[in-house]
């Protein structure tokens, strides 16, 4: 009777802690998933609209500020050529890098209209390198399709971002919800410590005093003793049927 008393409570102890574990693991999981989730899209925002709206304000203060004081009529016309296209140069490194990046249809189709007015843009420096009124004019409706790129790729990165602000409220009430999950799961792991380890023991302890004064050992508790207490109900129930009948004094 031992044997089967220090198993059942095993048994009932092994099924407290694997609810308790798997609180803890689907929490876990739950908080890892999440957090990567939230991660990955705050790398795409930085690397699909950070980056490339970095290498778009790059372009732009080349073509806004380098070249028109490289092509000034009032400085020396002296190494003009050259600098314009070393100037050129540093604008093709930002540029490229912009054109790998994902992009919309919308951004895509702004990109090659803005590539053939800066196709366009070189070659009327290359032709005339002092033609500062007509550089001017030409740069304008590059300046426009830049600043669209540019409102573009706030616009997605913040609705990325939004994203990001629905991912985390998200996160934050499943882990509430989580928490009180496992709170849930502790009160009733508590509930069947109390229902199948301490009652049923309880019941045991006295049915064993009960049977080593001589009384009857088939109260109602202990015959209600169920699931792994139940062979342990029916040993004592056994044991009290082969003492049979015995007195107080005997």
């Amino acid at each position: 009777m031992q044997h089967d008393l220090d198993r059942s409570v095993q048994r009932t102890l092994c099924r407290v802690l694997l609810l308790l574990a798997s609180a803890l693991v689907l929490s876990c999981t739950t908080l890892v998933f999440s957090t990567h989730r939230l991660g990955q899209g705050l790398q795409t925002v930085v690397d699909d609209r950070v980056r490339p709206l970095s290498d778009l304000h790059a372009v732009s203060q080349i073509l806004n500020v380098e070249l028109p004081r490289v092509i000034d009529p009032e400085r020396p016309s002296e190494g003009r050529s050259v600098a314009v296209a070393q100037a050129f140069e540093r604008l093709r490194r930002p540029w490229a890098a912009y054109q790998t990046t994902w992009l919309t249809p919308e951004e895509a189709e702004l990109m090659r209209d803005a590539q053939r007015r800066l196709t366009e843009l070189q070659r009327l420096l290359e032709a005339a390198p002092a033609a500062a009124e007509r550089y001017a004019r030409a740069l304008q409706p590059l300046n426009q399709t830049l600043a669209a790129l540019m409102h573009l790729q706030v616009q997605v990165a913040e609705q990325e971002l939004q994203k990001g602000r629905q991912l985390g409220a998200t996160t934050k009430a499943l882990g509430l919800g989580l928490s009180l999950l496992g709170l849930l799961l502790c009160a009733y792991a508590l509930q069947q410590l109390r229902q199948r380890v301490l009652q049923p023991l309880r019941v045991v302890a006295d049915a064993v005093a009960t049977l080593a004064a001589g009384e009857r050992a088939d109260s109602p508790e202990l015959k209600a003793l169920s699931g792994d207490f139940a062979e342990v109900g029916e040993q004592l129930q056994r044991l009290r049927r082969s003492l049979g009948p015995q007195s107080p004094t005997a």
